[in-house]
């Protein structure tokens, strides 16, 4: 079983390391609010979380050409329960490299005011591979004349009637 090991820095007296709900199969962990704080209908702020990484996002050795190194990132999601009291994190990217507090942004879409408490959970961290621009790929971007048509063609939100 691989392990991968991520170490924050406590930067406030308030901070609780991510954890998950279950012990086996989660794909999220729980981040905490530091500090209490009133999100009014309509408005956007930034959750503090009073956690830092203390290091980049990596696993392996890469000694040998059979064990190679892979990098991480961490991806902020949203929590179902506070989804259904209209209250969403504006998701967000925790790069490897990034070394500042970790923040949720969270929006208020309902129509009363949300209160956070100290140590609420606001959203979920989910680490993700890195799969562009990491040790072993690059991507690159070009411009085209044309497209190549797909069975799904230009069908975007709503096209398959739910």
């Amino acid at each position: 079983m691989r392990k991968v090991h991520i170490d924050f820095v406590k930067t406030h007296p308030n901070a609780q390391l991510p954890k998950s709900a279950h012990e086996e199969g989660d794909a999220g962990f729980d981040i905490y609010a530091v500090e209490d704080q009133t999100l009014e209908p309509g408005t956007v702020t930034i959750v503090r979380t009073g956690l830092q990484l203390a290091s980049t996002l990596t696993y392996g050795t890469g000694a040998s050409e059979s064990e190679e190194d892979f990098e991480y990132y961490l991806d902020i999601r949203s929590r179902s329960g506070l989804s259904q009291k209209m209250v969403f994190p504006v998701t967000g990217t925790v790069d490897r490299n990034y070394r500042g507090e970790i923040g949720v942004v969270l929006a208020n879409l309902g129509k009363e005011p949300y209160r956070i408490k100290q140590g609420d959970r606001v959203a979920q961290l989910v680490v993700q591979l890195i799969v562009a621009n990491g040790p072993h790929n690059t991507v690159m971007f070009s411009e085209v004349a044309s497209i190549k048509e797909s069975n799904r063609g230009s069908g975007g939100f709503g096209s398959t009637g739910g």
